[in-house]
Protein backbone atom coordinates (compact mmCIF):
# COMPACT_ATOMS: atom_id res chain seq x y z
CA UNK A 1 0.00 0.00 0.00
CA UNK A 2 1.68 3.50 -0.97
CA UNK A 3 2.17 6.06 1.52
CA UNK A 4 -1.10 8.13 0.10
CA UNK A 5 -3.21 5.47 0.20
CA UNK A 6 -2.37 4.58 3.43
CA UNK A 7 -3.13 7.94 4.88
CA UNK A 8 -6.18 8.19 3.35
CA UNK A 9 -7.74 5.16 4.82
CA UNK A 10 -6.42 5.44 8.26
CA UNK A 11 -7.61 8.88 8.75
CA UNK A 12 -10.51 9.89 6.29
CA UNK A 13 -12.29 6.63 5.89
CA UNK A 14 -11.65 5.26 9.03
CA UNK A 15 -12.83 8.45 10.93
CA UNK A 16 -15.64 8.40 8.60
CA UNK A 17 -16.86 5.11 9.50
CA UNK A 18 -16.63 5.85 13.13
CA UNK A 19 -18.92 8.89 12.64
CA UNK A 20 -21.62 6.46 11.14
CA UNK A 21 -21.80 4.19 13.94
CA UNK A 22 -22.29 6.93 16.08
CA UNK A 23 -25.09 8.27 14.36
CA UNK A 24 -26.51 5.17 14.70
CA UNK A 25 -26.07 4.29 17.93
CA UNK A 26 -27.67 8.02 18.93
CA UNK A 27 -30.72 7.40 16.89
CA UNK A 28 -30.66 3.68 18.52
CA UNK A 29 -30.99 5.23 22.26
CA UNK A 30 -33.10 8.19 22.46
CA UNK A 31 -31.81 8.56 26.06
CA UNK A 32 -28.48 8.72 25.01
CA UNK A 33 -29.16 11.47 22.40
CA UNK A 34 -31.30 13.29 24.95
CA UNK A 35 -28.28 13.36 27.48
CA UNK A 36 -25.68 14.24 24.92
CA UNK A 37 -27.51 17.37 23.62
CA UNK A 38 -28.54 18.54 27.41
CA UNK A 39 -25.08 18.06 27.99
CA UNK A 40 -24.19 20.13 25.19
CA UNK A 41 -26.54 22.82 25.34
CA UNK A 42 -25.61 23.78 28.85
CA UNK A 43 -22.09 23.96 27.88
CA UNK A 44 -22.55 26.36 25.24
CA UNK A 45 -24.86 28.08 27.26
CA UNK A 46 -22.07 28.70 29.97
CA UNK A 47 -19.42 28.89 27.61
CA UNK A 48 -17.12 31.58 29.04
CA UNK A 49 -16.50 34.91 26.41
CA UNK A 50 -13.12 34.13 25.05
CA UNK A 51 -13.00 30.12 25.41
CA UNK A 52 -12.75 28.59 22.55
CA UNK A 53 -14.87 25.89 20.81
CA UNK A 54 -12.39 22.98 20.99
CA UNK A 55 -12.05 23.79 25.01
CA UNK A 56 -15.71 23.35 25.71
CA UNK A 57 -15.78 20.63 23.50
CA UNK A 58 -13.17 18.80 25.85
CA UNK A 59 -14.75 19.34 29.17
CA UNK A 60 -18.09 17.40 28.50
CA UNK A 61 -17.76 14.08 30.40
CA UNK A 62 -20.68 12.13 28.92
CA UNK A 63 -19.93 13.06 25.30
CA UNK A 64 -15.87 11.84 26.19
CA UNK A 65 -17.58 8.63 27.53
CA UNK A 66 -19.80 8.17 24.68
CA UNK A 67 -17.04 8.37 21.66
CA UNK A 68 -14.83 5.87 24.00
CA UNK A 69 -17.52 3.38 23.97
CA UNK A 70 -17.98 4.00 20.09
CA UNK A 71 -14.42 2.73 19.69
CA UNK A 72 -14.86 -0.18 21.93
CA UNK A 73 -17.74 -1.38 19.78
CA UNK A 74 -17.13 0.00 17.10
CA UNK A 75 -12.65 0.01 15.98
CA UNK A 76 -12.55 1.30 12.40
CA UNK A 77 -10.09 -1.53 12.03
CA UNK A 78 -10.92 -4.77 13.21
CA UNK A 79 -7.63 -6.72 12.66
CA UNK A 80 -4.29 -5.59 13.64
CA UNK A 81 -1.15 -7.81 12.57
CA UNK A 82 1.93 -7.84 14.31
CA UNK A 83 5.24 -9.38 14.28
CA UNK A 84 7.45 -10.93 17.05
CA UNK A 85 10.14 -9.15 17.08
CA UNK A 86 11.49 -12.28 19.01
CA UNK A 87 10.95 -15.49 20.39
CA UNK A 88 7.48 -15.34 22.68
CA UNK A 89 5.55 -17.22 24.81
CA UNK A 90 1.64 -16.03 25.32
CA UNK A 91 -0.42 -17.88 26.90
CA UNK A 92 1.74 -20.82 27.56
CA UNK A 93 1.60 -20.67 23.44
CA UNK A 94 5.39 -20.91 21.89
CA UNK A 95 5.32 -17.93 19.23
CA UNK A 96 8.87 -18.07 17.38
CA UNK A 97 10.76 -14.93 15.63
CA UNK A 98 9.38 -13.44 12.89
CA UNK A 99 5.36 -14.84 13.36
CA UNK A 100 3.13 -13.01 12.16
CA UNK A 101 0.14 -12.42 14.99
CA UNK A 102 -3.31 -11.36 14.45
CA UNK A 103 -5.23 -9.66 16.86
CA UNK A 104 -8.56 -9.56 16.80
CA UNK A 105 -9.45 -5.95 18.21
CA UNK A 106 -13.02 -6.42 17.17
CA UNK A 107 -13.33 -9.39 19.41
CA UNK A 108 -10.96 -8.57 22.14
CA UNK A 109 -12.99 -5.48 22.60
CA UNK A 110 -16.72 -7.04 23.18
CA UNK A 111 -15.10 -9.84 25.32
CA UNK A 112 -17.07 -10.88 28.44
CA UNK A 113 -13.97 -11.75 30.34
CA UNK A 114 -12.78 -8.22 29.68
CA UNK A 115 -15.57 -6.33 30.05
CA UNK A 116 -18.55 -8.18 31.98
CA UNK A 117 -21.83 -9.09 30.84
CA UNK A 118 -22.43 -6.15 29.76
CA UNK A 119 -19.49 -6.39 26.65
CA UNK A 120 -22.16 -6.07 23.88
CA UNK A 121 -23.90 -3.21 24.89
CA UNK A 122 -23.36 0.37 24.56
CA UNK A 123 -23.00 1.90 27.80
CA UNK A 124 -21.41 5.49 27.51
CA UNK A 125 -21.32 4.91 31.47
CA UNK A 126 -19.06 2.77 31.62
CA UNK A 127 -16.12 5.21 31.16
CA UNK A 128 -17.52 7.39 33.75
CA UNK A 129 -16.35 7.93 37.63
CA UNK A 130 -19.35 6.82 39.76
CA UNK A 131 -20.85 10.25 40.42
CA UNK A 132 -20.46 11.37 37.00
CA UNK A 133 -22.51 7.94 35.38
CA UNK A 134 -25.22 8.55 37.88
CA UNK A 135 -25.48 4.52 38.80
CA UNK A 136 -23.82 2.20 41.86
CA UNK A 137 -20.40 2.06 41.77
CA UNK A 138 -21.01 -2.29 41.28
CA UNK A 139 -23.10 -1.24 38.02
CA UNK A 140 -20.21 0.58 36.45
CA UNK A 141 -17.77 -1.61 34.50
CA UNK A 142 -14.32 -1.21 36.22
CA UNK A 143 -12.61 -2.76 33.12
CA UNK A 144 -13.21 0.33 31.16
CA UNK A 145 -9.40 1.16 31.26
CA UNK A 146 -7.73 2.48 28.04
CA UNK A 147 -5.42 -0.28 28.44
CA UNK A 148 -7.80 -2.49 27.56
CA UNK A 149 -9.26 -0.17 24.82
CA UNK A 150 -6.73 -1.71 21.47
CA UNK A 151 -8.96 0.12 19.07
CA UNK A 152 -5.73 2.45 18.22
CA UNK A 153 -2.91 -0.36 20.44
CA UNK A 154 -1.06 1.32 22.89
CA UNK A 155 2.39 2.56 23.78
CA UNK A 156 4.75 4.30 21.82
CA UNK A 157 3.42 2.35 18.37
CA UNK A 158 0.04 3.20 18.96
CA UNK A 159 -1.92 5.02 16.40
CA UNK A 160 -1.47 8.28 16.06
CA UNK A 161 -5.26 8.78 15.67
CA UNK A 162 -5.64 8.17 19.00
CA UNK A 163 -5.56 11.91 19.72
CA UNK A 164 -6.89 13.38 16.69
CA UNK A 165 -10.02 11.10 15.91
CA UNK A 166 -12.12 11.62 19.49
CA UNK A 167 -11.45 15.62 18.92
CA UNK A 168 -12.57 15.09 15.22
CA UNK A 169 -16.08 12.77 16.29
CA UNK A 170 -16.75 15.30 18.88
CA UNK A 171 -16.79 18.40 16.83
CA UNK A 172 -18.92 17.05 14.46
CA UNK A 173 -21.50 15.54 17.01
CA UNK A 174 -21.63 19.08 18.78
CA UNK A 175 -23.08 20.82 15.39
CA UNK A 176 -25.20 17.59 14.43
CA UNK A 177 -26.93 17.39 17.68
CA UNK A 178 -27.59 21.02 17.97
CA UNK A 179 -28.96 20.86 15.38
CA UNK A 180 -31.17 17.79 14.52
CA UNK A 181 -32.67 14.58 15.74
CA UNK A 182 -32.17 11.35 14.71
CA UNK A 183 -34.26 8.34 14.59
CA UNK A 184 -33.72 4.59 13.59
CA UNK A 185 -35.84 3.34 11.43
CA UNK A 186 -35.96 -0.29 12.72
CA UNK A 187 -33.72 -1.84 9.79
CA UNK A 188 -31.08 -4.02 11.44
CA UNK A 189 -27.85 -2.74 10.02
CA UNK A 190 -25.42 -4.93 8.76
CA UNK A 191 -21.50 -5.56 8.82
CA UNK A 192 -20.28 -5.06 4.92
CA UNK A 193 -18.05 -8.55 5.31
CA UNK A 194 -14.79 -7.00 3.61
CA UNK A 195 -11.78 -5.58 5.30
CA UNK A 196 -10.02 -3.72 6.06
CA UNK A 197 -12.60 -1.08 7.76
CA UNK A 198 -16.34 -1.86 9.82
CA UNK A 199 -19.01 -0.48 7.94
CA UNK A 200 -22.45 -0.78 7.07
CA UNK A 201 -22.89 -2.84 4.39
CA UNK A 202 -25.92 -1.01 3.15
CA UNK A 203 -25.38 2.08 4.29
CA UNK A 204 -27.29 3.16 7.61
CA UNK A 205 -30.62 4.80 7.10
CA UNK A 206 -31.67 6.92 9.34
CA UNK A 207 -34.68 9.37 9.94
CA UNK A 208 -33.12 13.26 10.46
CA UNK A 209 -35.68 16.32 12.08
CA UNK A 210 -34.42 19.53 12.43
CA UNK A 211 -35.08 20.53 16.00
CA UNK A 212 -37.24 23.67 16.27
Amino acid sequence: MRNRDAKRLFSHETTACAIIWALVEIARHPDIQQRLREEITAARANQAIGESDASMINSLPYLHAFVLELFRLYPSIPLSSKEAKRNLVICDQFIPKGTQIQIPVYAMNRLQDIWGPSAAEFRPERWMKDSQAGETPDSVNKAADLKNLLTFGYGSRSCPGREFAPRVIKSFLVVLLSAFQFEADGENIEFATSLPTIRPMHGAPLYVRPIH
